[in-house]
């Protein structure tokens, strides 16, 4: 979709946003992957945190604010977020609110249908992955226990895509009755709540300590958030720099005018 024509209709994009990049609870279950929720994580303060988004999705930004809904948020950035991670970018906002979690690199979390942020264990996060098969072969033995199914593996398949033909689980949750999948859902909530300890913080966190990179940023998972400042970010074409200055200074929170691409690179400078 060229930039002219999503502005012609943001609602579009939305739901289209909306669509793919929210992925099913019980999806990422199946995958291996661990839910950063607040009610499971301690919550501290945290203020001069930033995120990029575009005109279309603004709004949304503005109407989650107070909220327990979970955005991805840095301190320490690069140019390439200028152009959005999971929109067009363009817009920069600072923020103050609430974190349960402070990466120092970039988790490329998962955002599913809930608001809630998932992280995938990955092959060189060894504690990580050590918790997520002790809860996977749970998940696995509840499926057993609850569809007395032959399809369910004996070898836990953690990081595995669920996705139709590639996860045997996948096809057989998929076509539970909602109230089954709301039950599997809740017991795996539950599960993860008795399981991460302080000790399985500590490890998640000493495997991203390890994995970080200098070349990228980091990510800070921010809740009950509030928007303190707003910027546009210099793009590629003059008519799409008008259009986000033009939109953001008249609908924008403390709007502070516009900046080069270059700035997120040392965010820490921008006043």
């Amino acid at each position: 979709m060229k930039f002219k024509e999503y502005l012609k209709d943001p609602k579009d994009l939305n739901e289209y946003i909306n669509n793919n990049s929210m992925e099913k609870e019980w999806s990422l279950i199946l995958k291996g992957w661990i839910p950063l929720r607040p009610s499971l994580l301690d919550s501290m303060e945290i203020d001069k945190v930033y995120h990029v988004t575009d005109i279309a999705n603004y709004d949304n930004l503005i109407k989650y604010q107070n909220q327990k809904k979970q955005i991805s948020t840095f301190t320490k950035g690069k140019e390439w977020l200028a152009s959005g991670a999971r929109t067009r970018g363009g817009v920069l906002v600072e923020l103050r609110g609430k974190t349960v979690f402070v990466s120092p690199s970039d988790l490329f979390s998962a955002l599913s249908r809930n608001g809630y942020r998932w992280i995938q264990p990955s092959l060189g996060m060894k504690r990580s992955r050590a918790f997520a098969t002790k809860v996977q072969e749970k998940v696995y033995q509840y499926l057993r226990d609850q569809t007395n199914s032959n399809k369910i593996p004996k070898k836990v398949m953690v990081g595995l895509l669920s996705t139709a033909g590639i996860n045997p689980l996948y096809n057989l949750v998929d076509e539970l009755p909602k109230n089954e999948k709301r039950d599997f859902i809740k017991f795996y909530f539950d599960l993860i709540k008795k399981e991460m300890n302080k000790q399985v913080k500590d490890d998640i966190f000493k495997d991203l300590l390890e994995l970080q990179d200098g070349n990228i940023s980091n990510e800070v998972l921010l809740h009950d958030y509030k928007i303190i400042k707003t910027w546009s970010i210099d793009q590629e074409y003059e008519d799409e720099n008008n259009l986000i200055h033009n939109y953001i200074e008249k609908n924008g929170i403390n709007y502070q005018g516009m900046i080069k691409r270059t700035v997120l690179n040392d965010i820490k400078k921008l006043k």
